[in-house]
């Protein structure tokens, strides 16, 4: 069984970029290192659970089925 070798530590930078709203490597240059051992964490998850393709375009979802909308909720639309 292969291990992850990646080390990610408890950088204060993950906290600060959740509370934006944003993901570490979105962060921006203060969280550098973070973002770094994020980066390494998904490349090696790429490499090893075939998650995503390597190359090429990405899959195509197939489009999403129109919800049912009822009657009453179409007339409070209109009015």
């Amino acid at each position: 069984m292969l291990a992850c070798p990646i080390v990610v530590h408890h950088w204060p930078q993950f906290q600060t970029a959740a509370e934006k709203g944003k993901g570490v490597t979105e962060a921006g240059a203060r969280a550098k290192k973070a973002a770094e051992e994020i980066k390494a964490l998904w490349s090696f998850l790429d490499r090893h659970a075939g998650a995503r393709p390597q190359s090429g375009p990405s899959p195509q979802l197939p489009p999403a089925k129109p919800k049912k909308v009822s009657k009453k909720v179409r007339e409070a639309a209109k009015s």
